[in-house]
């Protein structure tokens, strides 16, 4: 308890240091910072400490931070950068490597469905093999019509579920590899890794006879103040990332599901029409004979 109220009390008075000027036994007006100002004694304690070589200290503190703040911008635009250029990276090749196999499915599916299929009743669960051998032309057209299409926009949607989870898989483990291999770069800068080492220790061991301690109560509440900041600043980076790349309702994803799907009707219909004026049941019936 005694330590929170030192603690309160330091804080106190770093405040008032840094909102006024400052009148010491030894040395009296605002410190301009061109001159060190000459200590009239040495020290022992918080309270023999010369005010104004206090507030030439904190002063000193705030640049640092200042040009720390600097830094942590400069990185994390950087990281931005980056990490949108890996995600688009990642996106051209899922989705060029899924428009591939959407055409390498669309060929093998119109070569399936042109030929006779010993595997019909396993596939479909369909005895059409056993009532089809004295069908009429209009007999089969109507079979493709109200049970072949459902075949094969089932063997499309198969296809279809089976690969769109791939791309949420595959962003999400990036997302996470990526943005867990960031922040500890940056944590494990040395100089970042030893200020945080030492800060815990400092406030672990609450060394309150340091005769500096009004200073390092400065240095550290400047620590923790720039921590926070930081990590609120890398939690939006992270939200908007996840949001763009990852989330179920991306647009660039949207578009190629709607592209695909578009795409697919399109050949449907064509194959639909092509099989009927073709007449591709008597292949079928050829080709069963040939087995």
């Amino acid at each position: 308890m005694n330590g929170l109220f030192f603690f309160i009390l330091a804080s106190a008075v770093i405040f008032k240091l840094s909102s006024t000027s400052l009148i010491d036994g030894c040395c009296s007006g605002i410190f301009t910072g061109k001159t060190k100002p000459p200590l009239c004694k040495s020290y022992t304690t918080s309270e023999d400490m010369p005010t104004v070589y206090l507030r030439q200290t904190i002063d000193k503190n705030i640049l640092s931070e200042s040009r720390k703040a600097f830094d942590w911008e400069l990185w994390l635009k950087k990281q931005e950068k980056e990490m949108i250029e890996d995600f688009e990276k990642e996106n051209d090749a899922w989705f060029k490597n899924k428009d591939k196999a959407f055409n390498n499915f669309l060929n093998k599916l119109e070569e399936k469905w042109s030929h006779y299929n010993p595997r019909m009743h396993e596939e479909y669960q369909t005895d059409l093999y056993d009532v089809c051998s004295n069908w009429s032309d209009d007999e089969w057209i109507e079979w493709f019509r109200t049970r072949g299409l459902d075949y094969i926009i089932s063997d499309f949607e198969s296809w279809f579920n089976e690969n769109i989870p791939s791309y949420n898989k595959i962003m999400r483990s990036k997302f996470i590899k990526l943005s867990k291999r960031k922040k500890y770069e940056w944590d494990a800068y040395p100089n970042r890794f030893y200020e945080a080492r030492y800060w815990v220790h400092w406030n672990e061991k609450a060394l309150y006879e340091d005769p500096d301690i009004n200073i390092k109560v400065s240095a550290y509440l400047y620590w923790i103040k720039r921590r926070k900041n930081e990590k609120k600043q890398w939690d939006c980076l992270i939200k908007r990332i996840k949001k763009k790349y990852v989330d179920n309702k991306i647009p660039a994803f949207t578009q190629w599901c709607e592209k695909t799907t578009e795409a697919y009707n399109n050949w449907l219909l064509y194959f639909y029409i092509n099989w009927i004026e073709n007449k591709y049941w008597n292949w079928w019936i050829k080709e069963k004979k040939m087995k």
